[in-house]
């Protein structure tokens, strides 16, 4: 039970109308609210929302599966600000972006953006970049995001997942190709330095860097989460997604090929313009605060 429901409870006994959201499958979902600790009370104070707001339709799935009807929920998905996350202006500028991040300029550069936790797939990151760097000599993979030093790995019991990355990155002779970033605030500057984005989490509750990455012009290649990433990118149109790590690194290794990283990266770009600009994501909460009222 958290403060946020308790919020929502006040504001049903004093009869105001609440609009709720969901945003993660393993957080908020419907599904794990009513199996939580005091979960009647929990799923009763979210489920009294006049309507449920999910941001990506797997959350909208969990909801229904609780017994939520449909007109009691909306799919509305999350923004992003496309005049922030925009690709270089031109070439040379990309390669001074290069040069002031420290990157080698005749490289190809694959970037994961994602804090180092099991569930956010940094392993499976390697593993598909690790097919990559066989056949490539000048390709190399950014690790852009803070390292959990406390998180286990659940598949194998290992105490620290961090140590781990750390390990396999060096058994497999990848040290001299892989930069970590740790934390930064300049993620957007790092995806222009970029040539290519892969995201391999295992759950999400929508996947925002991911339409940070197709702003950016970035072609990605995406692990399939069903409701998710699949809803998100539309396979081989705006970007790849796949099912298995294997097909992953096959992707990435497509999108080495120049062409087909700008056409795959402009498709993904007017995508964003459509369906996650800010201005229309406001656009249709504006829309669902009238209907409610």
């Amino acid at each position: 039970f958290k403060w946020s429901q308790a919020i929502m409870l006040a504001a049903h006994c004093l009869r105001i109308p609440v609009i709720a959201e969901t945003t993660a499958l393993e957080g908020d979902s419907l599904l794990v609210v009513r199996g939580s600790r005091l979960g009647w009370l929990s799923y009763k104070c979210v489920t009294g929302a006049r309507m449920i707001v999910n941001i990506s339709p797997a959350l909208g799935d969990a909801a229904f599966a609780t017994g939520l009807p449909a007109e009691r929920q909306a799919v509305i998905p999350n923004d992003v600000d496309t005049a922030f996350f925009t690709a270089p202006a031109s070439n040379v500028a990309k390669a001074d972006l290069k040069s002031k991040l420290g990157l080698d300029g005749s490289w190809l550069y694959v970037i994961c953006v994602a804090g180092w936790w099991p569930n956010k797939g940094i392993d499976r990151v390697l593993d598909a970049f690790s097919a990559v760097a066989g056949d490539h000599g000048k390709v190399g993979l950014i690790l852009c995001g803070p390292k959990n030093e406390t998180a286990t790995e659940p598949y194998s019991g290992r105490a620290n997942y961090a140590a781990y990355i750390h390990e396999t990155i060096i058994e497999r002779d990848l040290a001299e190709r892989v930069i970590c970033t740790g934390y930064t605030e300049d993620i957007d500057l790092w995806m222009r330095a970029s040539d290519i984005f892969v995201h391999a989490a295992a759950v999400e509750g929508f996947g925002n860097v991911i339409i940070e990455a197709m702003s950016t012009e970035l072609p990605v290649a995406v692990l399939s989460i069903p409701g998710i990433t699949d809803w998100i990118v539309s396979d081989a149109a705006d970007g790849f997604v796949e099912p298995t790590v294997e097909g992953l690194g096959d992707r990435v290794r497509t999108l080495c090929d120049e062409k087909l990283r700008k056409a795959i990266g402009s498709s993904g770009r007017q995508t964003v313009l459509q369906r996650f600009g800010t201005e229309l994501v406001m656009k249709q909460y504006v829309d669902l605060y009238r209907n409610c009222l």
